[in-house]
């Protein structure tokens, strides 16, 4: 049966199902490689707001990454002329890849629901031998579990 997508929590039990975490470019390398594998406009990654929607839409303060950290110094997400994330709205608290004309490479505020996202998991050191219903991508030392809506 072909995958339907994944919500953001679904697609972070995927990730930990395969001993894996789901991807978070806290830093410039990891972002480089995550966009080049996405190949296509979305690919959920682990980072999701746990303030209200205003404070989701206009300051980063409550952004946090999976692991609990704060959002830190390395921010793709753009502003829109009012000084609000760009593409952030009521409910839009998780977080995503955007290959997008209007943003370049960058990050777009999801509602977590949304299941048209890829997923793409940061694998365990060592690796485990397989990625259950998703395909393996390699890049120097990293290794990834990619799965994308339609794909058996």
């Amino acid at each position: 049966m072909a995958d339907a997508g994944k919500t953001f929590a679904e697609a972070t039990q995927f990730c930990q199902d395969n001993h894996s975490t789901l991807v978070a470019p806290q830093h410039l390398e990891i972002s480089d490689i995550v966009m080049e594998f996405c190949n296509g406009p979305h690919c959920w990654i682990g980072l999701a707001c746990d303030g209200t929607d205003d404070e989701c839409e206009t300051g980063y303060d409550h952004w946090k990454w999976t692991d609990g950290s704060s959002l830190g110094i390395h921010n793709l997400f753009t502003e829109d002329s009012d000084e609000e994330i760009k593409g952030a709205g009521p409910g839009k608290t998780c977080a995503s890849t955007d290959k997008s004309v209007e943003c370049g490479d960058g990050w777009v505020p999801q509602l977590c629901s949304e299941m048209t996202l890829k997923t793409m998991c940061l694998m365990s050191s060592p690796p485990p031998p397989t990625c259950d219903g998703g395909e393996i991508k390699e890049h120097g030392n990293w290794r990834f579990c990619y799965a994308q809506p339609g794909k058996t």
